[in-house]
C-alpha cells in the first residue's frame, strides 16, 4: 500500500490505524461453514411491535450462535440468521425467542443446507472460496 500511495509504511500504519479508531473501516473474518461449529443456518423472519424492534434485534444479536440480525422495515420486521451444530439446536434457538421480554411471531423459517456465495464468495462444496466478486460501484452496467 505504501508504494501505491507513494509514501512509507509507517504513514500506511497511522492512516489504517486513524480509520479504524475512527470506525471508518472494520475488519471482518468469515470461514468456511462445514469446518466451523456451527454447519447448519436457519433463517428466520420474525414480527414484532415495531416500537420493540431494534432493542429485539440488539438482544438476538448479542446471543452466541446469531450469526446476523437486523431490524427492517417489513412486516416481518425482523430477520435473523442463527448458526446451528445440529436440527436440536434449532428447537432450542427458538425456545429462546419464546423467553423474550417482548413477544415475536415467526413469518417464516428456512434451513439452509448450502450456501453457495458469502460475501461475494464463491464457495465450493466444502464451503472454501473459489473466487471473489467485487462490488465496483462505478462499473458500466452490462
Amino acid at each position: 500500500m505504501a508504494q501505491a500511495l507513494e509514501t512509507t509504511a509507517p504513514v500506511v500504519k497511522r492512516m489504517i490505524s486513524r480509520l479504524v479508531d475512527q470506525r471508518q473501516i472494520v475488519f471482518r473474518c468469515d470461514i468456511a461453514r462445514p469446518v466451523f461449529d456451527f454447519p447448519i443456518a436457519m433463517v428466520l423472519s420474525l414480527k414484532t411491535a415495531p416500537e420493540h424492534a431494534e432493542q429485539l434485534a440488539f438482544r438476538i444479536g448479542a446471543w452466541k450462535e446469531t450469526r446476523f440480525c437486523a431490524s427492517v422495515a417489513s412486516t416481518a420486521n425482523l430477520i435473523v440468521v442463527a448458526g446451528l451444530r445440529d436440527l436440536i439446536d434449532g428447537d432450542n434457538f427458538m425456545s429462546k425467542l419464546t423467553d423474550l421480554e417482548h413477544p415475536v411471531d415467526v413469518v417464516q423459517r428456512a434451513i439452509n443446507t448450502h450456501t453457495f456465495k458469502v460475501y461475494g464468495r464463491l464457495l465450493d462444496d466444502s464451503g472454501k472460496s473459489l473466487r471473489h466478486i467485487s462490488v465496483d460501484p462505478w462499473a458500466a452496467e452490462y
